[in-house]
């Protein structure tokens, strides 16, 4: 659904302005929520349970400058049919800032980290026979499956659980092999022959994925997604999105407190939580439980 005519459509709904609600969470759903009930009329406060707000979006900077080089921590990209969060990106002035982002598997000096042992993405197919002995030695197949398959158990080796690891060699050695000798692989590696495009493969073969057990099928739709050539990132920090939300409501936002109960009554709603306060010392936390309770909106 289009986000602008869902946001009419719920200003139509709002017959009752002037209440007060509270939202649980300061991440960027709750921040949304805010932003948008405040438009809409109504007074809001934000509990947040842990020490900081934006949730899954946690941008890490090494050092204080303006410029200090930064990770994502959490949620990093933006699948470009995410219409709701290009939405907000938009209204907070941020659309001059997206770019293309860049996975690991499409920059050849990207780290890979598999069992400790570290190397780039352009120097993989020359450990490959070195790690890979069942796939490589196995003369059934042709160079080609024996590459792609060793691309394949790289891929999932580096950005899966390890029981998904465990599933994917089970299965190659199974059955996977010889499905893969039976397609025509070579429309999906790269020209110097030495990478392949995951995301083209899984996409163009769902027979492949059906034969794979239930958890592995499902990673490779995530990779689908994880892939993908179309993801979009913020430069500078995905957390601005978090801070211009913040500076645009004017609700209270308490972090360090945990909600402990909910009780729904007729005209109200009961919260009762758990805060955390910081003593001197620093490293001292003191937690108590207060009884309070919160009565946010009234329903009629």
């Amino acid at each position: 659904m289009d986000t602008k005519f869902m946001l009419d459509m719920c200003q139509l709904a709002n017959a009752e302005k002037g209440k007060k609600i509270t939202i649980l969470g300061a991440g960027i759903a709750g921040l949304v929520a805010a932003y948008e009930l405040e438009k809409m009329g109504h007074e809001v406060t934000i509990m947040e349970g842990s020490p900081r707000i934006g949730g899954r979006v946690w941008t890490h900077r090494f050092g204080n400058e303006k410029d200090a080089p930064y990770a994502e921590l959490g949620a990093m990209r933006i699948p470009s049919s995410h219409n709701h969060t290009l939405h907000y990106v938009n209204e907070m002035g941020l659309s001059d800032k997206l770019c293309k982002f860049v996975t690991v598997f499409e920059e050849q000096n990207a780290f890979m980290n598999i069992e400790g042992n570290i190397f780039r993405m352009k120097d993989a197919p020359r450990i490959f026979q070195e790690r890979y002995q069942g796939i490589y030695t196995d003369t059934r197949y042709s160079e080609q499956t024996r590459l792609f398959a060793a691309w394949l158990q790289t891929i999932v080796n580096t950005i899966s659980p390890g029981n998904l690891r465990e599933s994917l060699e089970k299965d190659l050695r199974s059955h996977l092999m010889d499905e893969l000798e039976r397609l025509d692989l070579g429309v999906y590696f790269s020209e110097d022959g030495e990478n392949i495009d995951l995301q083209a493969f899984i996409q163009d073969n769902p027979g492949f994925r059906a034969r794979c057990s239930k958890a592995l099928d499902m990673f490779f739709g995530d990779i689908l997604v994880e892939t993908s050539h179309d993801l979009l990132q913020i430069q500078g920090g995905m957390e601005q999105l978090i801070w211009r939300l913040v500076e645009s409501v004017k609700a209270e936002i308490h972090c360090n407190q945990q909600v402990t109960a909910i009780r729904v009554k007729e005209n109200f709603v009961e919260i009762d939580w758990l805060e955390m306060v910081s003593c001197i010392p620093a490293f001292l936390t003191t937690f108590f439980v207060r009884f309070l309770s919160l009565y946010c909106g009234r329903w009629n």
